[in-house]
């Protein structure tokens, strides 16, 4: 009997003990560490008082992990929230107003902006509250495992993930440079690789692959290995730096952009709403001044008795 394990974690039992299988994509964010340590209790409390308070707790965490501002439009949150889409700004933060107060009360979100768009209901700037707002060096442990005996016997395996990113930086070289897509490295081009990311890291030793392959193919064309790739890493590194500081340039730019929105949007309400307690407390002064020019006068005359 055949079973297809290609969508979701399935948990199946043999007798030497229980396998779990992963789809792929499951497998690349657990090795992409796309992961967070989320508070069971909290999230319960949450879900109890609102579904899409515990909800919206589970997609902050993510996004909250490594940065400490959200950008997001009302129309993409909602579809990772349990709601339908409202067409109305007014309608939108009704629908979604108590569970972001509820969050924030317990500290995952200190505040929310929303500022509306042209293109759609609004934008929200979502800024990451301190429970969520990890200590300088803080390192997460992994949770204790369940106090059961049967827990002894548990083994997590990968029976058929991804190739490690050494093996993904050499194949990585082969592809770009002769259009290679089988290519399967050779325990010296590993151990190359791996040394690679020793001194760069491995996001940074995949991303200066592509800027070397592109200076070999204008200066080196006769070359036929990776292990041609190391006189270039130098003149890579520092294009790789450069690009690095004007993302930063723009990313700086681009916040300082955001916080000048914000600031506007928050003057602009406070803008409105003094004029509206202005204009409300003027019009009962008005009442009260008319009022008092226009009271009745009431004027009681006594007549005299008549004679009996």
């Amino acid at each position: 009997m055949s079973q297809n394990y290609s969508n979701n974690p399935v948990l199946h039992f043999f007798p030497n003990g229980p396998y779990v299988w992963f789809a792929d994509w499951y497998m690349q964010n657990l090795n992409a560490m796309f992961t967070a340590p989320l508070d069971y209790e909290l999230w319960r409390q949450l879900d109890r008082h609102s579904t899409v308070a515990s909800r919206l707790y589970e997609f902050l965490l993510l996004r909250f992990y490594r940065t400490p501002l959200l950008h997001i439009s009302y129309k993409t949150l909602a579809q990772f929230l349990p709601v339908r889409p409202e067409k109305f700004l007014s309608h939108a933060r009704k629908q979604l107003d108590a569970a972001f107060d509820l969050v924030g009360r317990h500290r995952i979100m200190e505040r929310i902006t929303w500022v509306s768009a042209k293109n759609g209901v609004a934008t929200l700037h979502i800024h990451r509250g301190e429970r969520l707002t990890p200590p300088l060096g803080r390192v997460y442990a992994a949770p204790a495992l369940l106090d059961d005996d049967r827990t002894g016997d548990l083994r997590v395996k990968e029976l058929h993930g991804l190739k490690p990113t050494e093996w993904s930086i050499v194949a990585d070289f082969y592809r770009l440079w002769a259009g290679d897509e089988r290519y399967r490295p050779t325990p010296r081009e590993i151990a190359q690789a791996r040394e690679l990311i020793r001194l760069h890291g491995e996001a940074k030793a995949k991303a200066l692959i592509p800027l070397a392959v592109r200076n070999m193919q204008t200066k080196w064309r006769d070359a036929k290995t990776f292990g041609a790739v190391a006189r270039y890493i130098p003149e890579a590194t520092a294009e790789f730096e450069k690009q690095q500081r004007h993302i930063e340039l723009r990313r700086a730019k681009q916040l300082q952009r955001q916080r000048e929105t914000e600031e506007a949007e928050r003057k602009r309400y406070a803008r409105e709403q003094f004029e509206a307690t202005w204009e409300q407390e003027g019009f009962e002064r008005h009442l009260q001044e008319v009022g008092e020019r226009h009271l009745p006068t009431l004027e009681c005359r006594f007549l005299p008795p008549s004679p009996s």
